[in-house]
């Protein structure tokens, strides 16, 4: 550690050291810093510790008033567990200079945790929520249980010892994996709760069904829509006796409405029947009356059907001239079937004619339009006769016209390659205007650079020559009498020579040389910038190939003048080319378009002649057709009238004869005949039958509404039947479970208010409790004996785990915190060696190979005192290690193996372990 408490610079602290001792002691005076490495073990593991629970400046009680602004603070803890080795680092929060600016700032706490990995460390969390939680997992303690079972503080020693049963339940738990047995009871109330919930649930569903019962079967007498209070029972068996009760009631009046609604039923079929029989005396009265009425109606028109038959044959007679002999005998219809077909056939034997008639127009029309087309046909042979004598005078016209184009366009070529050779030549003399001012500034820092490199070269000789100069006053500088010259060899130096000026040293040389040969390289190099630049100005001036600005940009002027006259006599060769291609290839066609002119001709021709000899035929047709008429469609028009009234005059006789006969008919039908002449009055059937009717509906009505609510009541019936099943295996189901979670809580029928958690963990206590007492009696003289206690507690507390001193002196059990201090501290130590006793030999519990005790013994007399170590030194045998703090100097004496805690002149402290 370092930078914690009273430690500024860094400690550290082997225990593995006291391994093969067993034990050993941590001593030092009273304020050093002896509790404070446990504070170290204690924050390093759980980022606190126990003497500054509660205090709002626990940071600032942990990091050193000791350190520095920059110095750090922290705590590295090497420990073993489950058979891993780890390491532990962990720094408080604390404040230090802000890295800018004035004042400070709060450094933030930090934590890693690492795991041994062969011969590296390998880490695990570096976060301070994460390293908790993993260590928590190692560790399998919380603070307040290491500090009751290995680090045994100075305010924390006696907690076990004096705790009520929930706090020692809480460590016990955790030591023992006891959690199990109060997740047992947990499942159990919540259980408990479902099955109690279920229970209400099905309760609930009966009463609920019961309700809906009420509102769907109305009480007897009372209308459908007054309220009226019903007293429903509150148990689920009552209940559903109940529902059947109303159902049963409500059976019998379905049973009742269906009796009533079968009776009105039957009324209305006879006043139906009734109804129907004098309905149908009424229909056969009207039907006579009809029949006889429309007798009368066809007598009446007879004679007028025989005057229209007349005059339809005599019409028909006027276009056949006579019509077909017939037998004697025949009647008029006979004679206006004759009629029928004799007009028919003459309408056939005109429809030629008639089409004839409808030609003639198109005929002669077609006749004009060929003599037209002929006429027209003559002018184009003679307007393309013309033609072609133009086109060949234009194709003479444009020849010499294209060849003079296409010799000015020959020049294109020539002069686009002038134009192509100009252009690097124009760009050349641009670049050389630019480079020659290069040349111009190149070949002036040239000449500076050399002007520079003879100052200074002739500056090193001015100092080359001072230095020869000056050397005998150098060298005479250094002659002391009674000292030999190194020139002449003289002890003697009578006349020394002197400076004649200002002295010149080697290092005057050596700077003289060295800018020198700056101004050397610098005018090498400007002496080759300026060759690059005239370089390139000749590369440029060649590429221009003799020509001046001016002259190339004359000869560009002429490149592009002859171009686009060149350009502009290839595009009218081109246009001419084309206008003389359309004229040849119109000339091209020429003959071709004569033949088919002159073939439409002869076509034209062949039409007018076959349309004169189809005219004349159908002229011919019609004449002997008309008999008398302006045209043939006059005479068949004429005809079809005719034709249409002798239909008719027939049809209309036949449709008479068909009435007459089905009126006989039905005048003579039985029924007709023998139906009472009187008028049949329905009214008051009509009237029975309405009201039947209305008696018969409400009754179904009635029926129908009364047996759907039978129905839903019946259902709502069984499904209460159901839930009160449901209910009653739940209600079974649940006060087994309920009692069986009373019990394991700790309530009633359970008379000692115990646990299941605590009834498990009282048999580990009882056991703890007879380990602690091997060591107490030995310590106590025989006089203590730890007592574990299941009375029931008060004001119902947690009960089971408690604890008593039994003093062997009295007979009588007392409560623990009847004791003395000393007293206090050896049940105390007898009670945590007994716990870790047990937990050690748990197959599978936590290891506790360690154990420190802090402070306590100057309360023992020198007899307890001594009995009290040889407990202690007994422990060693099991192979643990027991760190001790105490000022007892008779311990400093028994105790070989020590810690020693120092405080150093600077007022910090310091560890020594030999």
């Amino acid at each position: 550690m370092a930078g914690f408490g009273p430690y500024l610079a860094p400690q550290t602290v082997d225990f593995d050291a006291f391994a093969d001792d067993g034990i050993f002691l941590i001593g030092g005076k009273t304020g050093a810093g002896k509790s404070t490495i446990l504070d170290a073990i204690c924050f390093a593991l759980y980022g606190s510790v126990p003497r500054y629970e509660g205090q709002a400046t626990v940071a600032t009680k942990l990091r050193s008033d000791h350190c520095a602004p920059d110095d750090v603070s922290y705590v590295e803890l090497e420990f073993s567990a489950g058979g891993e080795r780890y390491r532990l680092r962990r720094s408080p929060e604390y404040e230090r200079p802000k890295s800018r600016g004035d004042g400070f700032t709060t450094q933030k706490a930090e934590a890693q945790l690492f795991r041994r990995d062969g011969d590296d460390w390998v880490g695990l969390e570096a976060q301070l929520r994460t390293v908790g939680v993993k260590v928590a997992e190692i560790v399998q303690l919380s603070q307040d249980q290491f500090l009751q079972v290995i680090l045994l503080a100075q305010n924390r020693f006696q907690e076990f010892l004096l705790a009520k049963s929930e706090e020692r339940q809480s460590l016990l738990r955790t030591l023992f994996g006891t959690r199990r047995f109060d997740d047992y009871d947990e499942a159990l109330q919540a259980r408990r709760k479902a099955l109690e919930a279920e229970v209400g649930g099905a309760r609930t569903e009966i009463a609920h069904l019961a309700r809906q019962l009420e509102g769907v079967l109305p009480v007897e007498g009372v209308l459908p829509d007054e309220a009226v209070e019903t007293d429903i029972p509150a148990e689920p068996g009552e209940v559903v006796e109940w529902m059947g009760t109303r159902v049963d009631t409500h059976r019998d009046r379905v049973a009742a409405a269906d009796d009533v609604a079968k009776q009105a039923d039957a009324a209305w079929r006879a006043a139906q029947s009734e109804h129907d029989r004098l309905a149908e005396l009424r229909r056969l009265q009207q039907r006579r009356e009809e029949a006889e009425a429309r007798r009368r109606e066809l007598l009446e028109s007879a004679a007028e059907l025989d005057a229209r038959a007349s005059r339809a044959l005599a019409d028909a007679k006027g276009h056949l001239g006579e019509l077909p002999a017939l037998t004697e005998g025949t009647d008029t219809e006979q004679f206006l079937h004759a009629a029928g077909a004799g007009l028919a056939e003459l309408s056939g034997s005109l429809a030629a004619a008639i089409e004839a008639e409808k030609k003639t127009p198109n005929l002669e029309r077609a006749i004009t339009a060929a003599e037209a087309r002929c006429e027209e046909a003559d002018a184009a042979v003679e307007a393309a006769k013309g033609h072609a004598a133009e086109w060949k005078a234009q194709l003479d016209a444009l020849t010499p016209e294209i060849e003079a184009a296409a010799e000015a366009a020959a020049d294109q070529g020539a002069a686009q390659q002038l134009a192509d050779s100009i252009a690097p030549v124009l760009d050349a003399l641009a670049a050389a205007e630019a480079v020659k001012q290069d040349v111009t500034r190149a070949e002036r820092r040239e000449l500076e650079s050399g002007q520079a490199r003879t100052a200074a070269s002739s500056a090193l000789d001015t100092l080359r020559a001072r230095r020869l100069d000056g050397h005998a006053a150098e060298l005479a500088e250094s002659l002391a009498d009674g000292d030999p010259c190194p020139v002449c060899g003289s002890t003697h130096h009578p006349a020394k020579a002197s400076w004649s000026g200002e002295a010149v040293t080697e290092a005057d040389i050596a700077s003289a040389e060295t800018a020198l040969a700056i101004a050397e390289a610098e005018a090498a190099q400007r002496s080759r910038e300026a060759g690059d630049a005239r370089a390139k100005l000749a590369e440029l001036q060649g590429a221009a190939a003799g020509h001046t600005t001016e002259s190339a940009q004359r000869t560009k002027a002429e490149a592009v003048t002859r171009l686009e006259k060149a350009k502009t006599a290839a595009a009218h060769a081109a246009q001419l080319r084309g206008r003389r291609d359309a004229v040849a290839k119109k000339l091209e066609g020429h003959d071709a378009e004569l033949d088919r002119l002159r073939a439409a001709c002869d076509a034209a021709n062949t039409q007018r002649a076959t349309a004169r000899a189809a005219l004349a035929e159908a002229r011919r047709t019609i004449e002997s057709a008309l008999s008398g008429y302006p045209t043939v469609a006059a005479r068949a028009a004429a005809v079809g009238v005719s034709a249409r009234e002798v239909r008719e005059a027939l049809h209309q006789r036949q449709r008479h004869a068909t009435e007459m006969a089905a009126v006989e008919a039905a005048l003579g039908d039985e029924a007709v005949r023998n139906a009472p002449r009187e008028a049949v009055e329905l009214d008051a059937a009509r009237e029975a039958l309405g009201q039947a009717s209305l008696a018969r509906d409400g009754a179904l009505r009635t029926h129908t509404t009364l047996a759907a609510h039978l129905a839903t009541a019946s259902g709502l019936l069984a499904d209460a039947r159901a839930a009160h099943e449901k209910s009653a295996a739940l209600t079974e189901r649940f006060e087994v479970v309920q009692r069986l979670a009373n019990t394991v809580h700790g309530q009633a029928p359970n008379t000692k208010a115990m646990r299941l958690e605590s009834f498990v963990l009282a048999a580990e206590l009882e056991e703890i409790v007879q380990a602690a007492n091997a060591r107490l009696a030995q310590m106590s003289g025989g006089r203590y004996l730890l007592e574990h206690s299941d009375e029931r507690a008060a004001r119902g507390a947690q009960s089971g785990l408690g604890l008593a001193i039994l003093d062997q002196h009295t007979g009588v059990a007392r409560p623990t915190q009847s004791l003395s201090g000393g007293e206090t501290f050896l049940a105390s130590l007898a009670l945590a060696l007994g716990l870790a006793e047990v937990v050690t030999g748990r197959a599978g519990g936590i290891t506790l190979d360690t154990l420190f005790i802090d402070e306590g013994f100057g309360s023992l007399d020198s007899e307890t005192l001594e009995i009290a170590m040889g407990t202690l030194d007994s422990l060693r045998a099991g192979g643990r290690t027991i760190g001790l703090i105490s000022h007892v100097e008779a311990m400093k004496e028994q105790i070989p193996a020590k810690l020693q805690v120092d405080v150093a002149d600077g007022g910090w402290s310091v560890i020594t372990q030999p």
